[in-house]
């Protein structure tokens, strides 16, 4: 399949493929990460790696995946029109809902 997302993580090049439909990548559920395949809801698209964890949207939505388990978790609600954005940082999940930006510590430290 195509790339429908690559990130570098300390871990090693994360990247998820996905198929061609209509000119659009429609991505796969999994990220690779050097061998395993992390497990994505059907439809979500990675955004970031870090710190363990997967980061990725999904109509909108914000969630995370812990990278040794699998174990999941949708964040933040959004939609199609008003996604939420994320970005995993040094200790902490940055995320914005239309013009409001959060942080929070304990979601990247509590498994």
């Amino acid at each position: 399949g195509v790339v429908s997302a690559i990130r570098v993580s300390p871990v090693g090049i994360a990247v998820q493929r996905g198929t061609l439909k209509h000119g659009s990548v429609i991505p796969y559920p999994k990220v690779s990460i050097g061998n395993p395949a992390v497990p994505l809801p059907a439809g979500a698209r990675m955004l970031d790696v870090g710190q363990g964890r997967v980061l990725w949207t999904d109509d909108g939505d914000l969630g995370m995946t812990v990278i040794t388990t699998g174990r999941r978790a949708r964040l933040a609600n959004g939609s199609p029109k008003g996604r939420v954005f994320g970005q995993l940082e040094t200790g902490a999940l940055v995320w914005a809902k239309g013009r409001t930006l959060y942080w929070d510590a304990g979601l990247v430290r509590s498994s």
